[in-house]
């Protein structure tokens, strides 16, 4: 078979950065609170008010250690758990991407939670007097979005190339000009109108409930995932083609690697599971942002990429014809 995908170089197991985030910043968080916690250990109640359900008094306490050990452990499990595919150099650099970001905000959120409720209540006899201010949480948020971000930037392709062994089948389609595309795609406009208002819906009702602003902070995490998959830039050029989210690049293959490109038509939720940035099993991955023409590319590492696009005639025939040049 042409250019049948084959076993390629062993891929590097660890990415450093994503190793020291995934552990550092967890580890980070638990230490701070139980820092905290020691140094303001004679100037807090015990128990702790660790709940609030309004706007009023807290509603459910817990022994002060017993607080501090079980937030470090949340931090670690959770938090850690949620970033540890960034430190896998192996997992798809999009994947790894999206978790770190995700990891970071939960752990903003935590420890800025964790801090301000022992803050509120130093110095109180009483603890059911102790009120939980919202904009710590907010803040939280904001520092590990920014963390987050930084981390995901700072992140690289590990994956190691593996170039195809022959051409295109000749009876794929060729573009005679090679002409590099750039690709726009974005999850449709209802799909969004509909979860922008689930999400607002929720908002809002969680904040009537408790009383308070604070749990819009909540949602942080959920609006960015909606934002870095709702708008895509695809690049086809001579020498790579490359996936560009949120100013971010969620993957990349070489032109080298391309085993062949086909012209096929797809249903995002039928195939992919639902629009936008997908990964549907091992190797598997998609851009599906409407029903209707794709271009299929095949790489010569097994993996599938899918763009959905009104010009798939144009994106095959072009990377069929750059993956000819490099036998030429």
């Amino acid at each position: 078979m042409i250019g049948r995908p084959g076993r390629g170089p062993a891929r590097p197991r660890l990415d450093p950065v994503g190793l020291v985030f995934a552990l550092a910043l967890p580890l980070l968080g638990a230490a701070l609170v139980l820092t905290a916690t020691a140094l303001w250990s004679d100037r807090l109640p015990d128990p702790l008010a660790t709940h609030w359900s309004g706007s009023d008094g807290p509603d459910g306490f817990s022994g002060m250690w017993t607080n501090a050990w079980t937030l470090a452990a949340v931090l670690i499990v959770v938090g850690g758990g949620c970033a540890a595919p960034a430190a896998f150099a192996r997992v798809q650099l999009m994947v790894r991407r999206i978790l770190l970001v995700t990891a970071m905000i939960v752990i903003g959120l935590i420890t800025a939670v964790a801090l301000s409720m022992l803050v509120t209540q130093l110095d109180l006899a009483d603890p059911s007097r102790a009120r939980l201010s919202w904009w710590p949480m907010g803040a939280g948020v904001a520092v590990g979005t920014a963390v987050g971000l930084l981390g995901a930037w700072l992140l690289r392709d590990r994956r190691v190339p593996v170039p195809a062994s022959a051409p295109p089948d000749p009876a794929l389609p060729r573009r005679a000009d090679r002409t590099a595309l750039t690709l726009t795609a974005g999850v449709p406009g209802r799909v969004l109108i509909i979860v922008g208002a689930v999400l607002a819906v929720l908002a809002v009702g969680t904040c009537v409930l408790a009383g308070s602003a604070w749990p819009l902070t909540i949602y942080a995490p959920v609006l960015w995932l909606l934002l870095v998959t709702a708008r895509y830039r695809i690049t086809l050029g001579p020498e790579a083609i490359t996936v560009v989210s949120a100013g971010l690049t969620m993957m990349t293959y070489r032109i080298d690697e391309v085993v062949g490109a086909h012209v096929t038509t797809v249903n995002p939720l039928a195939d992919f599971g639902g629009w936008g940035l997908r990964a549907a099993g091992r190797g598997r991955y998609a851009v599906a942002t409407a029903s209707g023409p794709a271009v299929r590319i095949e790489t010569a590492c097994g993996d599938v990429l899918t763009v959905t696009t009104d010009r798939a005639d144009d994106a095959a025939g072009l990377l069929n014809a750059l993956a000819d040049d490099r036998f030429s």
